[in-house]
């Protein structure tokens, strides 16, 4: 599992300072802030992965640098650390989109466990967003070159094809793109999950 961007967020220096070389041992990179309002800044200069705070904060408290993560870009994931007093506040944090809470005092294990959760997530959406753009990049509208008149109508008609879930047939001769067509409209179809039928006459 390739290392996540991580934001601590905690006002107790040691805690703070505990679980940075903790995630920096298992190769994850960190950026610590004291405060919620430094948190926040932190999250409007660069992206994270993942945003771990704690929810009683000196200034923007742990609900502000949630909602500051999930505005700035949802995909990143939330925990939040709490105390036990504060496990209701933290189960309705996680109803604004926070992934999970742990409760103070824990054990590092139990961190490194859920930051491992959550690694193993964005690895799986990475490799989807990969997946998708080298799909999106081969059968892609713009993957048809056509700059007169006549190769746009064509496009305009895929497009309009590609929109339905009427089975198509494709007549031309060889070599005039019939399977880039086929594969262009199949891929921008809503029936795409099922499998593209090809027949040579």
């Amino acid at each position: 599992m390739k290392g996540l961007r991580i934001l601590l967020v905690d006002d107790e220096p040691l805690m703070r300072l505990s679980m940075v070389d903790a995630l920096e041992a298992v190769g994850h990179d960190i950026e610590a802030a004291a405060s919620g309002t430094e948190g926040i800044d932190a999250i409007h200069q660069r992206p994270f992965d993942l945003v771990i705070t704690d929810l009683r904060l000196p200034g923007a408290d742990g609900l502000a640098v949630l909602a500051a993560a999930k505005d700035r870009l949802p995909h990143t994931e939330v925990v939040m650390i709490t105390a036990h007093g504060s496990v209701e506040t933290a189960v309705g944090a996680m109803k604004l989109g926070a992934l999970d809470y742990i409760t103070k005092p824990f054990q590092m294990d139990e961190l490194l466990l859920i930051v491992e959760r959550v690694g193993s997530m964005v690895t799986l959406r990475r490799e989807n967003l990969d997946l998708k753009a080298v799909l999106e990049d081969k059968f892609s509208f713009g993957g048809i070159l056509g700059a007169n008149n006549q190769m746009r109508a064509v496009l305009e008609k895929i497009k309009l094809v590609a929109g339905t879930d009427s089975t198509t047939l494709i007549l031309g001769e060889s070599g005039t793109g019939k399977e880039l067509v086929a594969n262009a409209i199949h891929q921008n179809s809503p029936r795409s999950q099922f499998p593209l039928i090809k027949n040579s006459l």
